[in-house]
C-alpha cells in the first residue's frame, strides 16, 4: 500500500574473522569494512566459468556415466586428470625384472638382509646415493607406487636371476662403506579438509563423502571447528592449551621450543577458518567415547591426536646403511633405522589415542658392524616382478593432486 514514510535504505558491512572465538567475532565486528566489490565480482565470475564449461560437459557426462552429474570448473579438471592417467595406463609397457637380496652372517652370528642395487662395479665407482623421505610428513599411495619401481633394471629375466645367483654363491665379500645418520621426523600439521580426507582414506579405507559426513556430525554435536577448510591456523588460545595438556601429561621433553603454527603453501588458500581441531583438548577420546558412533570415534580421534602431535617434538632416529661389494662387483645395500626418541610418534600411544600408523618404514634395525668385520653370505633369494603403470586416482590421490594445481575448494573435494 501507499506510505508517507520513506523505506529505509538496507546498509550492509563486511566482517570477517580467522577463528570462531568470542573474542574474534566480537573484534570482527567492532572493526566491520566495506563490502569487498571485488570479492563479489570474483565470486560472479566463478558462477560464468561453471556455466560456460558446465553446460558443454554435463550433458556428455550424462550420456556417457551417469544422467544428472554437473561438471563445472573444478569437476572438468578432475575428469581431465582422470583422462590423462588413463591414457599414461594404456601407452605404459610392462617390463620384468628380477630382484636378488642376499643373507650374511656376522661373526657373532647375527644375520641382515641386503638387496643388489649394482653390478659390475670397482671400488673406486662412486656410490649410487638415496636419500629417503624421512623429514616429510610421509608419502602419498601414488608415490609409494612409484618408490616400487626399480632405479635400473638390473637382472630382466629368470635365465639372467639364476646365473646371477650362482655366480654369487661363489664369491667373497666385504663391508665397503657403513654410513650412519641421526633423522628427525618432523611432526605433522593439524588437519585440513583435504588432509583429514587423505588420512582416513589411508588408515580406515573412508570414501571422501564418507569422511565429510562423519565430521559433518562432530561439528553439529559441538566437538570440532569447521571441517570445510584450506587452513592451516589454529586458535593462540587453543595452542596454549594443547602446550599445557602435553607438559601435564608427558612432561616437557613433548614440547616443542615454541608454539608451532604453520602457514598453508597455496596462495589460493582461504583462511576465513582454523586448521580441523577438536573444541576442547580436555574432550580426550575415552572419556567423551559414548557420545559417538564406532565411525565418529574414529574421526574424532585422528582429530584429537593430530592437534596434539603438530606441538610436539620431532621424533629422532639413526638411519644406517652398509654398502657390501663381493669380489666379482656385485653391489649389495641393507638399510635399517633404529628410534632413538619417540617424540611426536609416541603421542597418541601415551595417551591412549593409537589411531594413526607410524608413517616411518617399519623400524629394522642392522647388527653393529664396522668396516673391517668379516662377513659371509648365507643364502639368496630371488623374485619375479613386473613394472606397474601409474595407479588409477583414489579419492584421497585424486583430491591431492587438485589441491597440488590449487584446483578447488575443501567444499568442492
Amino acid at each position: 500500500g501507499k506510505s508517507s514514510k520513506k523505506r529505509k535504505e538496507l546498509k550492509f558491512s563486511r566482517v570477517f574473522f580467522h577463528e570462531l572465538t568470542k573474542d574474534a567475532v566480537i573484534n570482527a565486528f567492532e572493526n566491520a569494512t566495506q563490502v569487498n566489490k571485488d570479492l563479489v565480482n570474483a565470486q560472479q565470475a566463478r558462477r560464468v566459468l561453471d556455466r560456460l564449461v558446465g553446460y558443454k560437459l554435463s550433458p556428455l557426462l550424462w550420456k556417457k556415466v551417469q544422467y544428472g552429474l554437473s561438471a563445472g570448473r573444478v569437476q572438468s579438471v578432475a575428469v581431465r586428470l582422470i583422462v590423462e592417467r588413463e591414457r599414461e595406463r594404456q601407452s605404459f609397457k610392462i617390463e620384468e625384472y628380477w630382484s636378488i637380496s642376499a643373507n650374511f652372517l656376522t661373526e657373532t652370528g647375527a644375520s641382515f638382509i641386503a638387496e643388489l642395487i649394482d653390478m659390475k662395479k670397482d671400488e673406486m665407482d662412486p656410490i649410487v646415493q638415496e636419500e629417503s623421505d624421512l623429514e616429510g610428513e610421509g608419502l602419498d599411495s601414488e608415490s609409494q607406487e612409484n618408490a616400487k619401481r626399480p632405479r635400473k633394471i638390473l637382472v630382466p629375466n629368470k635365465d639372467e636371476a639364476q646365473k646371477v645367483e650362482e655366480d654369487i654363491k661363489s664369491d667373497e665379500f666385504k663391508i665397503l662403506e657403513i654410513k650412519q645418520n641421526l633423522r628427525n621426523r618432523q611432526p605433522p600439521p593439524p588437519f585440513k579438509t583435504s588432509s583429514l580426507q587423505s588420512t582416513a582414506a589411508t588408515i580406515f579405507g573412508y570414501q571422501a563423502k564418507k569422511t565429510m559426513s562423519i565430521a559433518q556430525k562432530l561439528f553439529e554435536k559441538g566437538f570440532i571447528t569447521y571441517h570445510r577448510t584450506d587452513s592451516l591456523n589454529l586458535s593462540s588460545v587453543f595452542v596454549e592449551e594443547v602446550r599445557s595438556k602435553l607438559k601435564r601429561e608427558l612432561g616437557n621433553d613433548f614440547i616443542s621450543a615454541t608454539p608451532r603454527f604453520f602457514k598453508n603453501n597455496s596462495k589460493n588458500a582461504q583462511e576465513a577458518h582454523e586448521a580441523i581441531r577438536p573444541t576442547s583438548i580436555e574432550n580426550m577420546p575415552f572419556k567423551v567415547k559414548s557420545s559417538f558412533s564406532e565411525d565418529e570415534y574414529k574421526i574424532y580421534s585422528l582429530i584429537w591426536q593430530r592437534s596434539l602431535e603438530c606441538q610436539s617434538v620431532p621424533t629422532k632416529y639413526m638411519q644406517t646403511r652398509i654398502d657390501i661389494l663381493s669380489g666379482k662387483g656385485y653391489l649389495f645395500r641393507a638399510n635399517g633405522s633404529i628410534i632413538i626418541f619417540e617424540g611426536w610418534l609416541g603421542v597418541g600411544k601415551k595417551l591412549g589415542t593409537p589411531v594413526l600408523p607410524v608413517l616411518i618404514s617399519e623400524m629394522s634395525p642392522l647388527p653393529k658392524l664396522d668396516k673391517k668385520a668379516r662377513i659371509e653370505l648365507k643364502d639368496t633369494k630371488k623374485e619375479q616382478h613386473f613394472t606397474q603403470p601409474p595407479a588409477r586416482y583414489s579419492d584421497a590421490t585424486l583430491i591431492k593432486k587438485l589441491e597440488d594445481l590449487e584446483v578447488g575448494r575443501p567444499s568442492t573435494y
